[in-house]
């Protein structure tokens, strides 16, 4: 919030206290439009130095947010709460295996550990095969899940072809050995088929697409931690 002990300026203060409000509301684009006329009245503000070093640790650009909340601390020394987002953003790029790509692994629910991945090679896992994409993505419960669905599926289907296959011989009284018409076997599969299973495999299909993409997109500009604020 604005500094106290600073020169006040009316519109800077309203810019300050309206940037806070929409980074707590994850409006980052309006976030970004405010700042750039902070940045204008007062670049080496302390309070605008600091509030871009929120937007910065809010997206994730770690290293970005703990140059500016140091150069914030250097305008404003005595700034406790400046010190602990700066020590922070420190920690966060000192961690091992730190990347830029990585999601917190606070910033979901116990069961994922998602990272950010590219939208369309996440639907076009999940295409290729239900609940691959939620995987891509960290999403390993949902996953599973869909992944057992389809498990369900193609075992039904085997049995449900190895039905058809012997009633086929039976009803032409055919060995073992001998081989099977495809256009009876194909005509009996399809016209014996169950449609409830159909039904099944296209919603998990479905949902796994739409959702593997929602996530990676929801991942590509999500932040779930935003500085404190006193």
């Amino acid at each position: 919030m604005p500094d106290a002990s600073l020169p006040s300026n009316p519109e800077l203060d309203r810019l300050l206290v309206e940037m806070h409000v929409r980074l707590r509301q994850g409006q980052y684009d309006e976030v970004k439009e405010r700042l750039a006329k902070a940045k204008a009245l007062a670049p080496d503000h302390p309070a605008v130095l600091e509030v871009e070093g929120d937007l910065a640790f809010a997206q994730h650009r770690y290293k970005q947010a703990e140059m500016l909340f140091k150069a914030a601390l250097q305008a404003d020394p005595t700034n406790a709460r400046l010190e602990e987002k700066f020590a922070t953003a420190l920690l966060r790029v000192q961690m091992p295996g730190y990347t830029v790509n990585q999601i917190p692994d606070d910033a979901d629910s116990p069961w994922s550990n998602r990272v950010r991945r590219p939208p369309w090679a996440s639907g076009l896992l999940s295409a290729m095969l239900p609940g691959l994409g939620q995987f891509y993505n960290g999403d390993f419960i949902k996953g599973g899940i869909l992944v057992f669905i389809d498990i369900i599926f193609w075992r039904f289907v085997l049995n449900h072809a190895a039905a058809i296959n012997d009633a086929i011989r039976l009803k032409l009284h055919l060995d073992e050995k001998a081989p099977i018409p495809h256009d009876i076997f194909i005509h009996d599969f399809l016209h014996s088929f169950s449609i409830p299973m159909l039904l099944l495999l296209a919603a998990a299909l479905i949902y796994s697409v739409i959702d593997a993409v929602l996530i990676a997109r929801q991942m590509k500009t999500s932040s779930q931690w935003i500085p404190p604020y006193r």
